[in-house]
């Protein structure tokens, strides 16, 4: 150790020994350079406290009732699915009974599931930040964000219940012209059904999911259906003559699906060619990479025993009386868009609308839409089949805005707007009808509602590093009620 004086004298002889040159001049050159904003002691503008970049769109998990109160292993509840079914007429004869009306309900016994996420921040982390924000109440918020938009892909599309099974073995037919594929190449195709939670997962780049082994922050891990069904037999087709040719396919469609993964090549070869959201796709190469169908088992992973059923999967059950709607197949590759009924409306919405109507005097209170629906429709509308129904009020000196949004669709019966509400996680192609209330004097409560055995919640737990760690918590299941209040109609075409 040198005494401050000795440090003094050692640089004084430095800076005097010719030797040591380099040093000086660059002591000498530091202390002389004048300062600058670039190169002087300024101060650094903080913003305190940081913000946070989280978009969160959680339209269906604010507006859902929310009840406490669950206890055990599940929640039971009774699910109306008809009222007076056969339509029992109220005339008697004298002396006798009246008919009984048949209401059919259904059990519904749907065990709670726990959602949650973890984060953790270093000691070191904390340090920096004290005196300019609190890190843990801020990690804490945003982790509590995350779970609210994990919730709303759950309240969403989460599928426990419904099976999609083995995907329909495809229909395929050849062209010799607008594409590359060899003359007489035997070409086989294999087609895998998704659903909501599938079509997130699946990318062309990493193929679409199966089984998933998730690790947990604890080391353990859980296993869960990552939303595809059961592969397809493969179907194959010869091109024709010259090098030009393509391929098109099709399978009925799947209720519960919202997207297609498609498998192509020669047989036992079939790479992911494309992922669509209709039941169609045409072909104009063969992929050279990719995942392949022999890579896939054959089981069917849609269902996820992490999850619970959310409103897709509720809407697409028929046969709870929820409304399924497909469009036709049409042509492979090119699917069939919505039209319009040239009256200023949509023809397929206007049915299904009025289909509510006619069987449950439902109006539903939004349609739940992609961003690709509602610019389709807004563009049929103000097209209109060449009838102009739209009028643009302009006043003195005031200039015009272009462009038209359809933020609404008159009902054809009531003649009551239904809004369109743009869904950040709605799947294109897929249009979701949902209605808050029932025509049914004295029905009681809502017609859904979020059960929690647990609300949310933080858990701290002990330290076994430099780190504190914690996790945001909730424990819940999506009843619904009354399924008659959903409606979807999916494989709709882009344009």
């Amino acid at each position: 150790m040198f005494t401050e004086q000795q440090t003094i004298e050692l640089l004084n002889k430095a800076l005097q020994s010719p030797s040591d040159a380099l040093v000086r001049d660059l002591i000498i050159g530091r202390l002389n350079k004048s300062a600058t904003q670039a190169t002087g002691l300024v101060a650094f503008d903080l913003e305190a406290p940081a913000r946070t970049l989280i978009n969160v769109l959680t339209s269906i998990r604010n507006r859902i009732a929310r009840v406490g109160g669950g206890a055990g292993l599940m929640a039971n509840w009774k699910m109306i699915t008809s009222v007076n079914s056969p339509r029992q007429g109220a005339g008697v004869s004298e002396g006798n009974r009246g008919a009984v009306i048949n209401t059919t309900s259904v059990d519904k016994s749907v065990s709670y599931r726990g959602l949650g996420l973890e984060n953790n921040y270093t000691f070191e982390a904390g340090y920096a930040a004290e005196g300019f924000m609190d890190i843990d109440a801020f990690e804490s918020l945003s982790l509590l964000n995350q779970l609210f938009l994990a919730e709303e892909h759950m309240l969403l599309g989460g599928n426990t219940s419904m099976a999609l099974g083995t995907t329909p073995t495809p229909s395929l037919s050849t062209a010799t012209s607008g594409g590359s594929i060899a003359a007489t190449t035997t070409v086989s195709v294999i087609c895998v059904a998704l659903t909501f939670a599938g079509w997130q997962r699946a990318t062309l780049t990493n193929g679409i999911p199966q089984a998933i082994t998730k690790t947990n922050a604890d080391g353990s891990t859980d296993t869960y259906g990552g939303g595809s069904a059961a592969k397809s037999a493969n179907a194959t087709v010869t091109t024709g003559g010259g090098s030009t040719n393509t391929v098109s396919a099709s399978v009925a469609a799947v209720p519960g699906a919202v997207a297609y993964a498609w498998f192509v090549g020669t047989a036992g070869a079939e790479k992911i060619a494309q992922i669509t959201t209709v039941n169609s796709a045409k072909f104009t190469a063969l992929p050279a990479t990719g995942q392949t169908a022999a890579s896939l088992d054959a089981s069917d992973h849609s269902t996820s025993a992490l999850a619970f059923d959310g409103l897709l999967t509720y809407a697409s059950q028929a046969s709870l009386g929820a409304l399924y709607a497909a469009q036709g197949t049409g042509t492979p590759g090119t699917g069939t868009p919505l039209t319009s009924d040239g009256a200023g409306g949509i023809a397929e919405i206007s049915a299904d609308l009025r289909l509510f109507w006619d069987l449950y005097k439902i109006v539903p209170d939004r349609i739940l839409a992609n961003s690709q629906e509602q610019a389709n429709i807004t563009n049929k509308v103000v097209a209109n089949g060449g009838v102009p129904v739209i009028r643009y009020p302009v006043s003195g000196g005031q200039g015009l805005t272009a462009g038209v949004v359809v933020d609404s669709i008159t009902h054809p019966v009531t003649k009551r707007p239904v809004p369109i509400e743009v869904h950040p996680d709605m799947v294109p192609g897929t249009l979701m009808y949902e209605a808050d209330t029932v025509p049914f004097q004295g029905a009681i409560g809502p017609v859904k509602r979020v059960k929690t055995r647990r609300e949310y919640h933080r858990i701290d737990w002990p330290l076994r590093t430099r780190k504190n760690e914690w996790g945001v918590y909730v424990d819940e299941v999506l009843q619904v009620y009354y399924p008659q209040t959903l409606g979807v109609r999916t494989n709709i075409a882009n344009g």
